[in-house]
């Protein structure tokens, strides 16, 4: 019984370290995506085209 317990418990940690690896992963294309193109209009306020990603979210 604690060898099953232990292996379902081992499951939902790997599932929970892959989210937070996705995260990451997404959260840097942001940044990178972000930093390549003008976001920004001429005033320094955000433009219409920007969007607010899902990474920022938590």
């Amino acid at each position: 019984m604690e060898n099953f317990l232990y292996q379902e418990e081992r499951k939902v940690l790997q599932k929970f370290l892959l989210k937070q690896e996705q995260l990451i992963a997404l959260t840097v294309t942001f940044v990178a995506d972000f930093s390549t193109k003008k976001r920004f209009s001429h005033k320094g306020t955000l433009c219409k085209s920007a969007t607010v990603p899902a990474a920022v979210i938590l």
